[in-house]
């Protein structure tokens, strides 16, 4: 079973219409998932009652009142039935193929989302009509706009992929792309469904904030989530690094473009920080194509290569071990290449041995140091020792009577 679960925004005006939409497009799936409504907003309690859905009303809120991510996925998965879950915008219309994709993913670890499509929808649908879906499909063709692949509206997860997340203000900035971010630190297969699923965007203004638009993308609480996140950098975790494609055929492999290769060492450090200088060794090198004349045929074989023998691994986003398998790595690198990777190897391997020897050195002179105050304390207090004597004292004034008597050259002594 499917759990699907979305927080509505009020129900009010136009997007009253196209949540209802969304909505009644989600009863429509075959077979039914289960659909949970979480949230107070206006119109959401009654919404559920009259399609028979679960309704959870208490959902934790920030400080501005919008609700928190963790929260809506706790609830989730602590009252749902299903084993697969699907959280959803409350504004996106979903058609079968959304459920031909759940049924046919073959992981039990994934996480599984796509771009949406735009479209301009004023009116409330005819879902009487057994032709609406293809009614939509035509419009998508005619009007429809793709938005990109920084735009994923759903997620689809088995039970215990996020458990502890952070608490996001939902519906502000960021907190999709942690998702993806997410999903790949913990090497589940990701799934763009893009071409399999037409998920269904209706515009709409955002009159909700009181800031409008400006508010939901820059406010306090857009910078409070890309605190929670770690910072912008991550903004980029985005469709272009999954490590599945779902089509309507079935699944398969992302072809290793050099684009593709080089999105993925740019964002490797954020997910795996010990293979940061791998990273940036690579781009380096496919920037400069190798250092060799390299046609573009010859490259995108080459990138392919790259990308299978560094990402590829059954159960690892990036499978390589600086301490295991350098010398493997190299090996994959043409020629020229291999020779400045050994060379900054035998570099960094030589400026740690550099600096074992220093550290023996700083050492050596420590304890030398400690050597050399031992022996001055001892021969202060010899010296104190000798000064408090009769001797010294009869020493000191003889001297000091020979210098009134002038038997004594000042100059000398």
């Amino acid at each position: 079973m499917l759990t699907l679960f979305a927080i509505p925004k009020a129900f009010r005006g136009h997007i009253n219409t196209i949540q209802r939409n969304a909505i009644i497009s989600w009863t429509l799936l075959y077979p039914r998932p289960e659909i949970i409504l979480l949230g107070r907003d206006e119109g959401t309690a009654e919404i559920a009652e009259k399609f028979n859905l679960q309704h959870v009303p208490d959902v934790a809120c920030n400080e501005y009142g919008t609700p928190l991510l963790n929260s809506l996925f706790e609830i989730a998965q602590n009252v749902g039935k299903g084993s697969r879950f699907a959280y959803v915008n409350a504004d996106i219309i979903l058609m079968n193929d959304f459920m031909a994709a759940v049924q046919n993913i073959p992981f039990e670890r994934f996480m599984l989302t796509g771009q949406r499509w735009n479209l301009d929808v004023e009116e409330a649908i005819d879902f009487n009509n057994p032709d609406w879906e293809n009614q939509l499909r035509n419009r998508i063709a005619q009007s429809g706009r793709p938005e990109g692949p920084q735009a994923m509206d759903y997620f689809v997860f088995p039970h215990g992929i996020y458990q502890e997340l952070p608490p996001f203000a939902i519906g502000r900035v960021f907190w999709d792309n942690w998702l993806l971010y997410k999903a790949m630190s913990a090497d589940v297969p990701v799934i763009d469904a893009t071409t399999a699923i037409v998920a269904i965007h209706q515009n709409h203004d955002y009159n909700h904030h009181p800031q409008g638009r400006d508010g939901i993308w820059q406010g306090a609480e857009a910078a409070n989530n890309e605190k929670l996140v770690g910072g912008r950098d991550y903004a980029f975790f985005m469709l272009d690094l999954v490590n599945w494609l779902m089509t309507p055929q079935g699944l398969h492999k992302p072809q290793w473009t050099q684009q593709r290769l080089s999105r993925c060492l740019e964002m490797l450090p954020l997910v795996r920080p010990e293979f940061r200088g791998w990273a940036a060794l690579l781009n380096n090198l496919l920037e400069k194509r190798l250092y060799i004349d390299l046609g573009d045929t010859q490259m995108t074989q080459l990138c392919q290569n790259l990308g299978e023998a560094f990402f590829c691994n059954p159960s690892h986003w990036f499978w390589f071990s600086l301490d295991a398998t350098t010398e493997e790595a190299i090996l994959y690198l043409p020629t020229p290449a291999q020779r400045e990777a050994k060379e900054l190897r035998m570099q960094l391997q030589q400026t740690q041995a550099e600096l074992e020897q220093l550290k023996a050195q700083a050492e050596r002179s420590h304890l030398q140091f400690q050597h050399t105050q031992a022996e001055l304390a001892q021969l202060r207090s010899v010296i104190t020792g000798m000064e408090s004597t009769k001797f010294w004292k009869l020493r000191t004034t003889w001297f000091k009577l020979k210098r009134r008597l002038g038997l004594v050259n000042e100059k000398y002594s």
